[in-house]
């Protein structure tokens, strides 16, 4: 299971913070929410990558093509039992 922050716990139960993505072009202007669920799982993605770090060799920060990451299986896996975990199940 992943612990999310206070701050971030907040957000995704019924927070505006990151869901709402407003962008100013001078005459036209937008606003973008996300759902609540979505943000979790984005959330839980980001966490799960940070906890299981790609593996494959990289310059400049993209991975060189060809190559392996070892911890691709186990990523996707703790990325799915955590998403169900974390943020219940999608809606319907």
């Amino acid at each position: 299971m992943i612990a999310l922050a206070t701050a971030e716990l907040a957000t995704v139960f019924g927070g505006q913070g990151p869901n709402q993505t407003t962008s100013d072009g001078g005459i036209v202007s937008s606003t973008t929410t996300r759902s609540n669920y979505g943000y979790c799982v984005d959330q839980v993605k980001q966490q799960t990558a940070e906890q299981y770090k790609d593996t494959r060799p990289s310059i400049l920060g993209f991975p060189l093509p060809f190559t392996t990451d070892d911890n691709a299986t186990a990523r996707a896996n703790a990325t799915m039992q955590n998403m169900v975990a974390v943020c219940g199940q999608p809606p319907p």
